[in-house]
């Protein structure tokens, strides 16, 4: 219509247009045919952590999934093309192929670390860290997607694993506790270049096989007890962890009524992840030993 656009929606229409470019009609698998871009906006005020964003259409409303707000510097790959749909005789046409330069991205720490994971990709990240750190480098992915539909099996199983300046493994994790997401806790011994890997057990991927790998010295809580109290009771609970040596501990309001809630500790103004904590109605009883 002849009016003039300013920059930031010029940067907007570029980046739709990009987006729209690498829509594929036909993908190899049809859970992932469609393609919503949205614009968030995070209040410079907002509390680190999850939480949900659904899509509203026409049909109805979607499912939820986790959108986190990190206190982090955020780095983040650029997007796989969608993967079309193989036909037979020749399959070689629908597999991804990147050039060797995409296999291995320079980031500076404290940071938090975005991508997707392809068949056989094995993603990795190259920061320089100093003697004394005390790294904590946790992943989400079946934090951010918990089934993934018309996959098999319907989840992505990461593995983190770090090497140092030598190629030597240093620390590996599939897992943390109960939890499927990988976190490795590592003091570094010495100043030089590390190198950190993000792929799946079983080496599968697709364009849904998303991550987000913050790697830091933040605080990072691993048990907390006693796990709950009584509605209007105080408790001060034993807090165990990584980096939480003279941390501020977060408990719900004395006064919330029965339900779930979380704790969490800061450091200099940095927030942990969170842990649950029950608060209920009934007397509490702690053991005793012997």
């Amino acid at each position: 219509n002849g009016e003039a656009v300013d920059d930031a929606t010029r940067q907007l229409m570029d980046r739709l247009q990009q987006r729209i470019s690498e829509w594929e009609n036909f993908p190899a698998n049809r859970a992932i045919v469609s393609l919503a871009i949205v614009e968030v906006t995070v209040a410079p005020d907002a509390e680190p952590g999850p939480r949900e964003i659904r899509l509203v259409t026409r049909q109805g409303v979607t499912n939820p999934l986790p959108f986190y707000v990190s206190q982090l510097p955020e780095v983040v790959r650029t997007p796989i093309k969608t993967c079309q749909l193989p036909v037979l005789g020749n399959e070689q046409a629908a597999e991804r192929k990147r050039p060797p330069e995409e296999k291995e991205v320079k980031v500076t720490i404290p940071c938090v670390v975005n991508g997707q994971v392809a068949p056989g990709f094995v993603n990795a990240y190259r920061f320089e860290a100093r003697k004394g750190q005390h790294l904590v480098i946790k992943a989400y992915t079946r934090d951010l997607v918990p089934y993934m539909a018309d996959a098999v099996p319907g989840w992505f199983q990461s593995v983190l694993t770090l090497y140092n300046g030598q190629g030597r493994v240093v620390a590996f994790s599939d897992s943390f506790r109960f939890h499927p997401d990988p976190v490795i806790y590592y003091e570094v011994p010495e100043d030089g270049e590390y190198v950190l890997t993000i792929s799946d057990a079983l080496f599968r991927g697709r364009e849904d096989f998303v991550y987000r790998i913050s790697i830091s010295e933040s605080p990072f809580i691993t048990s907390v007890f006693p796990l709950g109290r009584r509605v209007g009771e105080p408790v001060s609970p034993e807090v165990k962890g990584w980096n939480t040596d003279g941390a501020e501990v977060k408990l719900p309001p004395a006064e919330v009524p029965p339900g779930v809630y979380y704790v969490t500790v800061s450091k200099n103004g940095v927030v942990s992840n969170r842990v649950p904590f029950a608060v209920d109605a009934l007397p509490e009883a702690v053991e005793k030993e012997p």
